[in-house]
C-alpha cells in the first residue's frame, strides 16, 4: 500500500469545492465521491492532468 499523499489530496479537494462554487454549493460526501471515483478510475488527481 502506498502512502496517502496529503497536499496533493488536499490541493484536488480545493480544486473540486471551487468548480462546484460556479453551479452551487458542494458538499464534503460529494468531494469525497469525487475524489473516490477518480482513484477508482485512474483519473488524474491534480489541475494540471497529471498522476500523483
Amino acid at each position: 500500500m502506498s502512502r496517502l499523499q496529503w497536499l496533493r489530496t488536499v490541493e484536488r479537494a480545493a480544486d473540486i469545492v471551487t468548480s462546484y462554487d460556479e453551479v452551487g454549493d458542494c458538499s464534503l460526501r460529494q468531494a469525497y465521491y469525487v475524489l473516490v471515483s477518480e482513484e477508482r478510475n485512474g483519473s488524474p488527481t491534480s489541475a494540471n492532468g497529471e498522476y500523483p
